[in-house]
């Protein structure tokens, strides 16, 4: 996981991520239902779209970074308080590639990613839309890193 980052973007503010905490970088897909038994089966529900990502990030950065995901942070939520402007962060996840039943990509690749094809369709680092939540940026250590924490939850997807 280290050689391939997670790419965070708003406006002219960018950074990388690579230096991840044990746990600090986990993705999970948002609940999408439920099943429900009677004498009469199985009864299935859930949402009618496509189920959102949710990043939990933890990793240690030099100050520069520190300092983008901050101002990435508040732009984000500058914008977005300035409504009906865009408020997106751009996500560009190499770690966890983005894997789909056919030959059809539905999501933008990641800048300088390549779409792998197997048996059963492909895969390829992705795209996302999202907004960032919880952050907390400390002073981690006496040789100058910084450890900075925060979640990211999936607005949108990104057209391929």
């Amino acid at each position: 996981m280290a050689n391939r980052p997670i790419r965070i973007t708003i406006d002219t503010f960018t950074t990388e991520l690579r230096r991840f905490t044990p746990t600090g970088y986990d993705v999970k897909v948002t609940a999408s239902g439920d099943v429900e038994y009677s004498l009469f089966g199985s009864v299935v529900d859930g949402p009618a779209f496509e189920e959102k990502r949710i990043w939990t990030i933890s990793a240690y950065t030099d100050l520069a970074a520190k300092q983008a995901l901050w101002r990435i942070y508040k732009r984000s939520e500058t914008k977005r308080r300035a409504a009906p402007t865009d408020f997106s962060i751009l996500i560009e996840d190499y770690i966890t590639p983005f894997i789909e039943d056919g030959s059809t990509r539905t999501r933008g690749l990641a800048t300088s990613g390549a779409v792998v094809t197997d048996s059963g369709g492909i895969s390829y680092p992705a795209k996302y839309y999202a907004r960032m939540f919880e952050p907390t940026f400390v002073e981690y250590d006496y040789r100058g890193l910084h450890l900075c924490s925060f979640v990211l939850k999936e607005l949108d997807k990104v057209a391929p």
